[in-house]
């Protein structure tokens, strides 16, 4: 249900924190190397992320 573009925001903000743990400046520079228009989608997240559910397997 969510826009690909934010799927793949979400991916590289996690993969980001494999080398950088925390979000200080050296951390968004790592995103914006990748997805120069992080704010957008992060924007997006934040007013859209209550919206979204997951769906489990039992």
């Amino acid at each position: 249900m969510t826009p690909l573009e934010i799927v793949h925001y979400v991916v590289v903000h996690e993969l980001a924190h494999l080398s950088i743990p925390n979000h200080r400046k050296e951390f968004w520079r790592r995103v914006a190397q990748i997805i120069p228009d992080y704010k957008h989608r992060r924007r997006w997240l934040k007013e859209n992320g209550h919206k979204l559910y997951f769906l489990q397997d039992n």
